[in-house]
């Protein structure tokens, strides 16, 4: 009885989502050509701006570094207040709340926020990869 229920509710959750979502079927057909015409674009690949991508590439590179650093020394520091053969539940306990938070939070959704807190630049993707990538290890 209980899973008929379930299941029911799935199906009904499913099936107004098919009907109110407004997915906009009717510009598949005209997809064709604008993807043609895109990805015509990209041959043959115009090497005048590989100074640019490596430049981009180089910066995406030290960003990763950087965020991964700084989470790995923060999970050290709260791996053993995590330990609960270290310390008494009244502080394990929340840390691992706070990290289970921190992991719920989509990395996307965490550079945006920095973006907004510090403006455009390497910075706020440092921060964000730290502050996910903190809860993850």
């Amino acid at each position: 009885m209980g899973r008929s229920v379930i299941w029911g509710a799935l199906a009904l959750a499913i099936l107004w989502s098919l009907t109110s979502a407004d997915m906009g079927f009717e510009k598949l057909p005209g997809a064709g050509p604008r993807l043609t015409e895109f990805l015509g674009r990209m041959i043959p690949p115009d090497i005048s701006i590989w100074p640019e991508v490596l430049r981009g590439l180089a910066e995406t590179l030290r960003i990763a570094i950087l965020g991964t650093l700084f989470a790995v020394i923060l999970s050290a520091g709260l791996a053993v207040l995590a330990a609960e053969t270290l310390v008494p539940p009244a502080i394990w306990r929340p840390v691992r709340g706070l990290l289970a938070v921190i992991r719920s939070i989509p990395l996307i959704l965490v550079a945006m926020l920095m973006v907004g807190a510090v403006g455009l630049g390497p910075l706020p993707g440092i921060l964000a990869i730290t502050f996910h990538a903190t809860g993850m290890l």
